[in-house]
């Protein structure tokens, strides 16, 4: 009986296991429209969004070919002073917790930066071309897979005052898996026990 109990826990722990999460790559190219909320969909994920200018709701603006922006189709920095920030952000809202792999950001030009913020924390920021090595001409992969980033809302934003203009062409991720439920595991070892005794008397 006891061996049959193990046996039932080992099969459990398996079964419960989280899964190796495959990478998803949500494209934000289309439309054209603008409007204060649009939705996304790819490999069974939705995200939705949004923007702000200056702390007030600002549109989101989606292009078949740069992605989205904000009030059109880019994250426009031009303004940026203490008596004027103007700043811009994107917000991307997921349904489930996920951790990013890479941006491809449209419309880059020299000295154009970001900043990423998850969850309402920055975590990371710097130079669009600085962080793209090896890539050339206005669209941009940036890596962050060795960051573990994770959360599930994200805003996008420049970097510093110098007219940085770009726009988020696509986002890859992988979902964050749900840890095993201990409890329910040891809950179903019990009630194993449980029935092996009676079976027994």
């Amino acid at each position: 009986m006891f061996v049959r109990v193990i046996y039932y826990a080992f099969a459990a722990c398996l079964f419960l296991a989280p899964a190796t999460s495959q990478a998803v790559t949500v494209s934000f190219q289309g439309g054209p429209q603008t409007a204060e909320v649009i939705n996304f969909s790819s490999g069974g994920f939705t995200v939705t969004a949004t923007a702000t200018e200056d702390g007030a709701t600002a549109l989101v603006g989606q292009n078949q070919t740069l992605g989205i922006g904000v009030n059109g189709t880019s994250i426009n920095s031009d303004s940026i002073s203490p008596s004027n920030p103007d700043l811009e952000i994107l917000i991307l809202e997921f349904g489930s917790e996920i951790q990013v792999e890479t941006l491809t950001l449209s419309n880059v030009s020299a000295n154009d930066s970001f900043r990423l913020f998850a969850d309402g924390v920055e975590v990371d920021s710097g130079n669009i071309e600085d962080r793209s090595p090896g890539q050339t001409g206005s669209v941009r992969d940036v890596d962050f897979s060795s960051l573990a980033i994770t959360g599930t809302i994200f805003q996008i934003t420049n970097g510093s005052s110098n007219n940085d203009v770009f726009s988020l062409a696509s986002f890859n991720f992988t979902a964050v898996p749900l840890p095993a439920p201990i409890a329910l595991l040891l809950a179903g070892l019990a009630g194993l026990i449980v029935v092996g005794r009676k079976r027994i008397i």
